[in-house]
């Protein structure tokens, strides 16, 4: 390393122009080393001299790897904002950025536009991603479809599971109870005695008490679903004799 720095400050005391490739070869040098400042310094070196995307990137990431995520935020959504952002990997990274710095809107409008545009693969983890986003921002309709899309095309319980719990947060029973019923269905559902729970509970609110009792009945055959099970059926049963009363 001493013969390529010494030849970078002979090049920089004499005035001329310092090599690009010269650069290059030190941050590759001092990134091997782990000697992350050191990188960085250089690396404002070779944006200066070529600003090309993937010198921003490594700086970027360099930023990151220093704890300045707000500086590595801030170059990423430039190269976005000039179009200069075209890697997968980069556009994932940056809504994982906005995630980080709690910008959850962010997040999801771009990963909607770009799996629109075909440049984010519509895959069970960015749909996943995108789902929360738009559920931390606030906005629960739009957090239904990449979730459903995910688990129609995975056909995975829990992303049934899942799905349904966003309904219950909508207050959507009939909607809960619908994927709730997928869930307990697939054949791969982690916790079934969970499904069986929510499901119930769905019914039970749409007061279809008696499909109700019968689930919380399978329910309360799954260990760590007994004492909610029990206590479901205690609330229909009371529910069915004030309602009985009132006619």
């Amino acid at each position: 390393m001493r013969p390529l720095k010494t030849a970078i400050h002979e090049q920089q005391k004499a005035g001329g122009k310092i090599r690009e490739n010269w650069l290059a070869l030190l941050a590759s040098v001092y990134f091997s080393m782990e000697d992350f400042q050191a990188m960085r310094d250089i690396l404002y070196q070779l944006v200066t001299i070529n600003p090309k995307e993937q010198y921003l990137v490594n700086l970027a990431a360099i930023h990151g790897q220093l704890g300045e995520t707000d500086k590595q935020l801030a170059l990423i959504e430039t190269l976005k904002d000039d179009k200069r952002l075209r890697s997968e990997q980069h556009l994932l990274n940056l809504a994982n950025l906005f995630m980080v710095h709690e910008l959850p809107f962010k997040a999801a409008s771009l990963l909607e536009e770009e799996m629109a545009a075909g440049r984010i693969t519509a895959n069970k983890r960015n749909l996943q991603l995108q789902s929360q986003a738009w559920y931390l921002a606030g906005n629960y309709d739009k957090a239904l479809a990449p979730l459903q899309k995910a688990a129609e095309t995975t056909g995975e319980g829990d992303l049934w599971l899942r799905l349904a719990r966003l309904h219950v947060s909508l207050y959507d029973w009939p909607g809960a109870e619908k994927f709730a019923r997928k869930a307990v269905q697939s054949e791969n559902l982690k916790n079934p005695g969970d499904g069986l729970i929510l499901l119930g509970t769905a019914l039970a609110r749409q007061n279809k008490f008696n499909a109700a009792k019968k689930i919380f009945r399978r329910a309360r055959q799954h260990e760590g679903s007994e004492k909610w099970a029990r206590q479901w059926l205690n609330f229909v049963d009371s529910e069915q004799q004030r309602l009985a009363a009132l006619q």
